[in-house]
């Protein structure tokens, strides 16, 4: 697989004629199957937090939240939490899953 980098500069005015330069490096996967957004700086943000301590990348994240988004949006019958929490689930390894044990057998 290639990869290369690329730099995007961009100059930005703000209403009082402030300059803004900024600088994105873009790493390009041949073969990928990735597409390139644009998003808001606060929720770039945002996710860039979430990712780190939900230990996905940032794209991962934002994948994520869509998933939920949509789920969420076609089960609007089921609580967010739960499809949050369901979809993390399934991304876990099967190695690591705990079988489940209703409370009533565990008493026996």
């Amino acid at each position: 697989m290639m990869v290369w980098e690329q730099k995007r500069e961009r100059r930005h005015y703000t209403r009082f004629g402030a300059k803004i330069i900024t600088t994105n490096v873009v790493k390009e996967l041949a073969m990928a199957g990735s597409t390139s957004i644009r998003i808001n700086q606060d929720l770039y943000e945002q996710a860039k937090q979430d990712a780190a301590i939900e230990h996905r990348s940032i794209a991962g994240q934002i994948e994520f939240w869509a998933r939920v988004g949509r789920a969420a949006l076609d089960n609007p019958d089921l609580p967010v939490s739960f499809i949050a929490e369901s979809l993390a689930s399934l991304a876990e390894p099967r190695e690591s899953a705990q079988a489940f044990v209703p409370r009533s057998s565990r008493s026996k």
